[in-house]
């Protein structure tokens, strides 16, 4: 018997200092706020250059080339170099319209109601590698940040069979959402 009541004392002891413990802590609000890239993974977006909207799944797409095409494309969102900044969410995508190309764009959007709201997009280049996006302010005061864009390119001879070698640089002002690109550094950055 008394070995019962050293288990029930026990249990309630540890009972007790776990709900001692717990009590304090806030709960998970389930209201919070859904970061720029979890919209994105499932947004509605237009297709850039196509006039054709599709629904992302987990920042990927299947589209009809044409009406009754067997033929599909495919618009990727390149997560590892999705980034914020500034209230903007800088989307890297990779379009295949169902040819040999792989067309790369990049596209800035705004958070609005939940929801996310397409402000521009740009095209970077076809079969290129995108290696990275930085961000950085701007002296300029007509212009809320400039965009700098590592990538690799061929020669422009160069056969689209080989592999993009040749680093370049890319510099874009934004301004309101809006990319325009700004006067070309030189290459081999």
């Amino acid at each position: 018997m008394k070995k019962i009541l050293l288990l029930i004392s026990i249990i309630l002891i540890i009972s007790l200092g776990t709900w001692f413990f717990l009590k304090n802590k806030p709960l998970n609000n389930p209201i919070e706020e859904t970061s720029l890239l979890d919209l994105i993974l499932s947004a509605e977006i237009k297709i850039p250059d196509l006039d054709q909207k599709v629904t992302l799944t987990n920042g990927q797409a299947s589209f009809p080339i044409a009406p009754d095409s067997i033929i599909s494309g495919q618009i990727i969102l390149d997560q590892d170099l999705t980034l914020e900044y500034k209230d903007n969410l800088i989307a890297p995508f990779l379009l295949n319209t169902g040819g040999t190309g792989v067309f790369t764009y990049l596209s800035i959007f705004r958070k609005e109601n939940n929801s996310l709201i397409k402000l521009s997009d740009t095209f970077l280049g076809d079969r290129i590698g995108l290696l990275n996006l930085t961000p950085s302010e701007s002296n300029d005061q007509n212009v809320d940040y400039l965009l700098t864009i590592n990538l690799l390119v061929r020669q422009p001879n160069e056969p689209f069979v080989i592999p993009p070698s040749i680093p370049t640089q890319k510099i874009f002002s934004v301004q309101d959402g809006s990319l325009k690109e700004s006067v070309k550094p030189a290459d081999n950055f």
